[in-house]
């Protein structure tokens, strides 16, 4: 698998979700699959109103608005479904120098010459054969398959149990 994105230092990185709903909470399920030493998760930064309940539930914070992120010193995944939002929320955060990184469930199956851009988002038991290539902050959501020869662009988004 080939991975885009800037070199980090050793250590827990730490890291937001952009995005407190439905599918930020999955995120942050990979991110806690994942273990403690790839990443220090802080909390989620999202414009709207989070349901307090449900982050209380996960002992997780809404830690403010997006623009938040200008006093934090974070890599970030964005975990919001409209793709043109998805687009401004990158643009605003890379222009940051934030580090978007990659984030794969380890339940998912990659096979040869995968490239994920920066910020993609592969769910559990997703599978992905050979030679595909997913652009920035590509989100292959749960129980996704992916064939050979496939190229998605930038802020795509694959729906749980798609085949492709």
């Amino acid at each position: 698998m080939v991975v885009s994105q800037r070199a980090r230092s050793t250590g827990p990185r730490p890291l937001v979700i952009m995005g407190a709903g439905g599918f930020g909470r999955e995120v942050l399920d990979i991110v806690e699959a994942l273990g403690g030493g790839a990443y220090e998760f802080l909390g989620f930064l999202d414009d709207g109103t989070p349901d307090e309940r449900l982050l209380a539930a996960r002992s997780v914070r809404h830690l403010g608005p997006l623009s938040s992120l200008v006093d934090i010193d974070a890599d970030y995944v964005v975990a919001v479904a409209n793709p043109d939002a998805r687009r401004r929320i990158d643009a605003f955060a890379n222009g940051l120098g934030r580090v978007a990184p990659v984030l794969v469930h380890p339940s998912a199956t990659l096979g040869s010459l995968v490239t994920l851009g920066p910020g993609t988002v592969v769910c559990a038991h997703a599978s992905l054969t050979s030679n595909i290539s997913v652009g920035r902050h590509g989100h292959i959501n749960l129980n996704v398959t992916i064939g050979h020869d496939v190229v998605l662009d930038d802020y795509v988004t694959v729906m749980p149990g798609s085949n492709v």
